[in-house]
């Protein structure tokens, strides 16, 4: 799939890469060059420039001696997370407080795979001296990691003193899984939802949510009878909500379930399109659930991976943005590889999701297993929608027991055809 990005060029960033080339490029050459040509041209009245060049070295040495431990730097990320294919980017500044000129100190960092471009740039620092920097880098793939390891050098002008740091990472990044348009959000309610009564309701007439004082239309079968008895007050029963306004998404990241030779893609898809639904607007209203069996890949300071056992993770409904973020953390995060199967995933998660909450699963492929569960579960009362990602099989086809789509990936910008 092709894709095209779009570079933006400042003048600012020219002028430092212009600088940073010129001084690999001529800087310390150039100082060899003349330096060689004055001794060859000067013949017996080189002693001067042997003395000015030895002088210009201990000067160079003995400054950046001096002040190099001193130099303090700082970075600042303008966000602490982005979604896969977007670029993070940080400001700060390097400070010399000494009184001692530094003559090159060069700044590098040094970031993960997953990660391009970064910071390098060198400058010249006299004493005192404070320079702005800005550094991007490009997220290539998501992930839990830390960003902002730079090492600095410094040295005298002839480059034979040098003097290296190492500056820890200054912040965790969390890279969200990319996200595409998706064409229609499945919404398979056929109930009602809210606190009104329902007459399927589970919930029995005994259990009421609490009491709250009685308004003018409330129904007489509604009044608790023993709460306005020891309160002198008429006091009516607050019923809990008979359908959640929640939707529960469920992931089937079992390497073995998906097609070999694509396997991996297949599953970086159905990440991408989970994170495409949480984050699509109309589903902003709603309190959203992700659920499946998967480990948690996560990265130290010093770039390593750490990886945790699959198991299964459900996070319960939460509303607004928090709970959104949240969710992304955990597709960020999970990285797949063998587990139960998927029906036993919905075994296991079934009794956490709430009564009449909409599920969309997201799946290799429609199975008679998938089916089967998918009828169960409509018949609880959770409408059912099963998202099949690969494109093995044929045309799509409502069934009973919850709808079945097919996920289709067109266009440039990957968007997600469901249906």
């Amino acid at each position: 799939m092709a894709r095209t990005w779009d570079f933006k060029v400042s003048a600012e960033s020219v002028m430092g890469t212009i600088r940073t080339s010129w001084y690999h490029l001529t800087h310390r050459r150039m100082l060899w060059m003349l330096f060689l040509l004055a001794l060859l041209l000067g013949g017996r009245t080189a002693d001067p420039w042997l003395l000015l060049a030895a002088g210009v070295w201990l000067a160079g040495r003995l400054a950046a001696a001096a002040a190099f431990p001193r130099v303090r730097l700082r970075l600042r990320l303008t966000r602490p997370a982005v979604f896969a294919h977007e670029w993070v980017h940080a400001e700060g500044q390097i400070a010399n407080p000494s009184w001692w000129p530094i003559p090159w100190v060069e700044i590098e960092s040094r970031q993960p795979e997953a990660f391009s471009g970064g910071l390098r740039q060198v400058e010249w620092l006299p004493g005192g001296a404070v320079r702005p920097l800005t550094a991007s880098w490009f997220a290539q793939r998501r992930g839990v990691y830390y960003l902002g390891r730079v090492v600095l050098r410094g040295g005298d002008w002839f480059g034979l003193h040098r003097a290296d740091r190492e500056t820890p990472p200054f912040r965790e990044i969390v890279v969200y899984p990319a996200v595409h348009p998706v064409s229609a959000v499945p919404d398979a309610r056929r109930l009602p939802e809210g606190p009104r009564r329902d007459p399927a309701s589970p919930f029995p007439d005994d259990l009421p949510a609490g009491v709250r004082p009685y308004r003018t239309g409330d129904a007489q079968r509604d009044i608790a009878w023993r709460a306005t008895a020891r309160h002198g007050a008429l006091l009516v029963r607050e019923m809990p909500r008979v359908r959640e306004r929640a939707t529960c998404l469920l992931v089937d990241l079992d390497r073995a379930a998906w097609y070999r030779p694509t396997a991996g893609e297949g599953m970086e898809q159905a990440i991408s399109l989970c994170a495409s639904l949480l984050c699509d607007p109309r589903l902003a209203d709603r309190a959203l659930a992700l659920g499946t069996w998967a480990g948690l890949r996560t990265h130290d300071e010093e770039g390593r991976p750490h990886d945790l056992p699959p198991r299964p993770v459900w996070l319960a409904p939460r509303a607004g943005e928090a709970g959104r973020r949240a969710l992304l953390r955990l597709l960020a995060a999970a990285e797949p590889g063998e587990a139960p199967a998927f029906t036993d995933l919905l075994l296991t998660l079934g009794p956490r999701v709430p009564w009449g909450a909409q599920a969309l699963w997201i799946v290799p492929r429609d199975t008679p297993a998938v089916r089967a569960q998918a009828a169960a579960w409509q018949s609880r009362g959770h409408p059912v929608t099963v998202l099949c990602v690969e494109r093995r099989e044929g045309p799509a086809a409502k069934r009973a027991g919850g709808g079945i789509l097919r996920v289709w990936e067109v266009g440039g910008d990957g968007a997600f055809v469901l249906g």
